[in-house]
């Protein structure tokens, strides 16, 4: 599980971590946990919201439509994540 600080918004509560962002709205904290695997490959699973990406933290942001967990590996292009939820 990744930890860090988190701002009240008007309407919506944004976290940091790592120069990463978790952006939602509510009283529920999204979390994203990372879990090793084999080979350099990690993998990354949330429980609610959309999984955005981006290759630096001021965007573009584009949805990555693939579901819960997702598997990154060494050779794919670097990128932020982010959990949007409505």
């Amino acid at each position: 599980m990744i930890n860090g600080t988190w701002t009240t918004v008007t309407g919506y509560r944004i976290g940091d971590f790592n120069g990463a962002q978790v952006q939602y709205v509510g009283p529920a904290a999204v979390t994203i946990q990372t879990t090793p695997l084999s080979g350099g490959k990690f993998q990354l699973q949330w429980s609610q919201g959309t999984l955005l990406q981006a290759t630096n933290l001021v965007g573009p942001w584009t949805t990555n439509s693939s579901p819960s967990p997702l598997t990154v590996t060494p050779s794919a292009p670097q990128m932020y994540y982010r959990i949007l939820v409505p």
